[in-house]
């Protein structure tokens, strides 16, 4: 199955932007006050200097000046957000035409917080990858999905929680290894899950979210995929605390 990511790529465009007009208005005074130095009388210098510093005073040049730096680098940070979005969705979405290779996890996974990025505003989160991870034979592509969906399911039981973009909200990314295997873990401080609920969370079409909001197949998928490399998918989870997603594969 194909999972569509709809980047907020919008935010950080929408922001350079919004900075360009005043910018070109800015750019426009401070091309009038040149003009005005460039069009100075020679044969009456004092008077005209004192009108043309007058002309900056009413015009609140120094300020403009000050603003127009600030809006450079907004547009800046704006573009550099945009970039760092578009890497992300490249190394999520890069296709593997069902070829298995050697790959970083590491890399798969900052590239689906990446492609996240806008939903972790607020929160809380932890990534603790382990330095010289070994690279693992995969599927990137099917892989990054099921980082993302694990990502997604944990990033609504917070939002259900504790509210959007609440402090309160706490999520935890490892990688590690362990007996042959590479460990990722997606630890959550939400609203956790009743025994009823975790027994079901893998069975397709299986969903506690409100209708329209939940297909009840995301989870279902990502245990499939990880079926498929010889892993493990594993949930746990108590009602009031929070739940831990433990993806195995071997090494």
């Amino acid at each position: 199955p194909v999972i569509r990511i709809l980047p907020k790529i919008n935010n950080p465009i929408n922001f350079v932007t919004a900075n360009v007009i005043p910018l070109r208005e800015n750019i426009e005074m401070v091309t009038e006050v040149l003009n005005e130095y460039k069009n100075i009388d020679s044969t009456k210098l004092e008077s005209e200097l004192n009108r043309i510093k007058e002309f900056e005073k009413q015009n609140e040049i120094e300020e403009l000046i000050e603003e127009t730096y600030l809006l450079i680098n907004g547009i800046e940070e704006g573009a550099k957000r945009t970039h760092s979005i578009v890497e992300g969705l490249k190394t999520f979405s890069r296709g593997d035409r069902g070829l298995s290779n050697m790959t970083d996890l590491n890399t798969g996974i900052l590239s689906t917080v990446s492609v996240l990025n806008n939903r972790f505003k607020g929160i809380a989160l932890s990534k603790t990858l382990a330095d010289n991870l070994p690279l693992v034979k995969c599927q990137i592509g099917k892989m990054n999905q099921v980082f993302l969906n694990i990502l997604a399911n944990a990033l609504d039981a917070v939002d259900k929680r504790h509210g959007l973009n609440s402090k309160s909200s706490h999520i935890e990314i490892s990688t590690s290894t362990n007996n042959g295997y590479a460990i990722i873990k997606v630890k959550d401080n939400g609203e956790g899950m009743p025994k009823e609920v975790l027994d079901k969370v893998f069975e397709p079409f299986y969903t506690t979210k409100d209708i329209g909001k939940g297909t009840g197949l995301g989870l279902s998928i990502s245990y499939g995929i990880i079926e498929e490399h010889n892993g493990e998918l594993i949930a746990e989870s108590k009602e009031g605390e929070g739940s831990v997603f433990t993806i195995k594969l071997p090494l």
